[in-house]
């Protein structure tokens, strides 16, 4: 498999130096970006309706993973 460049024309896959943290990062950026997107929708479907105690137990079940990792002690 070869990618065509315009000033390069194609390069071999053994020309290519791809390291792990380039790899890395964006997938850490999509996490935060699906991680907030999931805060968002949770916090505005909560806000638009009444609140009976089994949505706010919803909410909190929503979080909990959140809370859990966010309280927890860096290594």
């Amino acid at each position: 498999m070869r990618y065509w460049m315009p000033v390069i024309k194609a390069t071999p896959i053994e020309s290519w130096q791809v390291l792990g943290g380039n790899m890395a990062e964006p997938a850490g950026l999509f996490m935060i970006l699906a991680l907030g997107e999931s805060i968002i929708v949770t916090g505005t479907l909560f806000s638009r309706n009444e609140i009976p105690p089994s949505s706010v137990l919803a909410l909190l079940a929503a979080f909990d993973p959140l809370l859990v990792a966010l309280l927890q002690p860096r290594r």
